[in-house]
């Protein structure tokens, strides 16, 4: 009857602790998620690891993305699924840090994450 009742409790303990420590995780890393999610048009994704400045921008994207013809987005998803994230450096300084990346063959490009409530975000501005 103890185990039974044990179980849960330790499959709920280890979901906390995974989550918390997903959460706080290098800033490279949720660039990437961020990134892979955006290129997915994984919006609702996307938005859960960004700055409210960023999920403005995430959100606006979105509708953009909504007024845009079934099998252009089709072909846009088969593009981005040739288009590999690959982190090239990665900058912290307190709370805020700068990632570079490059999406397949192209230029390199950068991406602002700030520190909210001790985990990392992606503030995704218009300029990005």
């Amino acid at each position: 009857m103890k185990k039974v009742i044990a179980l849960p409790i330790l499959a709920f303990i280890a979901a906390i602790f995974t989550l918390s420590c997903a959460g706080g995780s290098k800033p490279e890393s949720v660039a990437k998620d961020f990134l892979v999610k955006l290129n997915n048009q994984d919006f609702k994704g996307a938005a859960l690891l960004s700055t409210k400045e960023g999920i403005e921008n995430v959100t606006m994207l979105e509708s953009l993305m909504g007024m845009t013809p079934p099998e252009e987005k089709a072909k846009q998803k088969d593009i981005a699924k040739t288009k590999a994230v690959k982190i090239i450096s990665s900058e912290a300084t307190g709370d805020t840090a700068v990632v570079s990346y490059q999406l397949g063959d192209g230029a390199a490009q950068t991406l602002n994450l700030k520190k909210v409530d001790g985990l990392w975000k992606v503030n995704f501005t218009k300029g990005v």
